[in-house]
């Protein structure tokens, strides 16, 4: 066993129970990579840092306690067992207010896989003073220990800048909440961003996007740990898709609210979805050189400019196909298409989906 999760005082003994799941308090085990028929549960340490999501409570604890009802109605014995952590014995208070009593830091440090959720905030500036608090870094020095053991590690949403403050995240391949993308690629330019997935998994770090993107991560873990059937089955009685792709939920116009250029570049993008749109004519109506333009784009979106012009026609046109009757190929020509397919094939790139789906 690593240094780091050598048997050390152990914990008082006795379990608590929270919705039906064991939430044990004894000394973690081993860690393993997967859990074997018969096996003892696999331990997850969920990471209650300052002002985290209610949500990411409730669905941690609604998983956990569905994979394990459904593990024992097939004979078998819980799948999982769950502690909750702090950096002190006071409790953690959550977004809302309520306080959560919680086990000490250090006995999560062994556990099988450490798990942080979001937290509720609201911009990137608060997101930045949220990781420089105390109490994160305590954290963050018990996420930078658990790396260098190569110890499993998950978060979503808030969860993943504190992966990113830790170095954790450095030259690999990670995703976010996505409306702070512009600001987390400034601050942690050495990760891989990709705003586009969910979820990503790399060897032993796994991310996840936006405040119920948490959902997606838990079943994620339920599949690697307990098997990809046995998270079919949650997934399918808790009537949560499997979701592959944040990109069908962003908002361009939200993220370029952030940017008076990019807010700008939008609303022109917008006036003229149903013209030819080049990006010299961007460039000029925002009085800049397509070179400029593409170097801001890319900072606040991490999209090119001719990538950004075909975002707000896909997003014009879903939200017309939502809001309207008009047949496709009127759609098409309102946002700029005088062939629809070309616009279908768009649409099922972009957002995941066909026009076809959207409307069944």
């Amino acid at each position: 066993m690593h240094a780091l999760c050598a048997p050390g005082r152990a914990a008082t003994s006795g379990d608590n129970d929270i919705s039906g799941v064991k939430l044990d308090t004894r000394r973690p085990m081993r860690i393993s990579t997967q859990r074997r028929p018969g096996g003892a549960p696999v331990h997850i340490a969920l990471a209650l840092v300052p002002g985290f999501l209610d949500a990411s409570l409730g669905i941690t604890l609604n998983i956990i306690q569905t994979a394990n009802a459904l593990s024992r109605a097939e004979g078998r014995s819980d799948a999982f067992r769950l502690s909750l952590h702090g950096p002190a014995r006071g409790g953690v208070a959550s977004a809302s207010g309520l306080r959560v009593a919680v086990e000490p830091l250090r006995e999560a440090r062994c556990a099988d896989v450490l798990v942080v959720p979001g937290a509720l905030l609201e911009s990137a500036t608060a997101m930045e003073a949220w990781v420089a608090q105390p109490s994160i870094g305590r954290w963050i020095d018990a996420v930078r220990e658990r790396h260098e053991a190569a110890l499993p590690l998950a978060a979503s949403c808030a969860g993943t800048w504190m992966l990113a403050e830790a170095g954790v995240l450095d030259g690999l391949r990670a995703t976010t909440v996505w409306w702070l993308a512009a600001a987390f690629r400034r601050r942690y330019p050495r990760v891989q961003l990709d705003t586009d997935a969910i979820v990503v998994s790399e060897g032993h770090v796994i991310t996840a996007g936006a405040a119920f993107a948490h959902t997606d991560l838990m079943l994620h873990l339920v599949s690697r740990w307990a098997g990809t059937p046995l998270a079919e089955r949650c997934a399918r009685l808790l009537l949560a898709d499997l979701r592959m792709a944040q990109t069908r939920h962003t908002s361009l116009a939200w993220m370029a609210e952030a940017d008076p250029l990019m807010r700008q570049a939008c609303r022109w993008i917008d006036k003229h979805l149903s013209d030819p749109i080049s990006v010299g004519a961007l460039a000029a109506a925002l009085h800049l050189t397509p070179r400029t333009l593409a170097r801001r784009c890319h900072q606040t979106l991490g999209l090119s400019p001719w990538h950004l012009v075909q975002r707000r026609r896909v997003e014009a046109s879903v939200e017309l196909l939502r809001t309207t009757a008009l047949p496709f190929e009127k759609i098409a020509a309102r946002v700029g298409y005088t062939d629809a397919s070309a616009l279908r094939r768009l649409i099922r790139r972009e957002m995941g989906f066909t026009p076809a789906g959207l409307r069944d």
